[in-house]
């Protein structure tokens, strides 16, 4: 979803995007090494890319959920 548009909003009948990714991770409660955060981390760097967001990483992380959290975190 996030491909399509600039924004998180979902809009009036539906939660934002950030909130139904959450809802989700939540659900699965994956551990800080599952394979989700890599997936997740780069889904949110190439929607920044596509619309020149300016999303800022830091040099380095402890892990992709780090990377994940840090990347939403500016856009929410």
């Amino acid at each position: 979803m996030l491909f399509f548009k600039t924004n998180l909003y979902g809009g009036q009948k539906h939660p934002n995007v950030d909130t139904r990714l959450q809802n989700a991770i939540r659900l699965f409660n994956p551990s800080d090494e599952s394979s989700i955060w890599p997936i997740l981390s780069l889904f949110m760097s190439v929607w920044d890319e596509q619309f020149s967001l300016g999303l800022t990483k830091k040099p380095a992380y402890d892990n992709y959920k780090e990377l994940f959290y840090d990347l939403l975190s500016p856009i929410k």
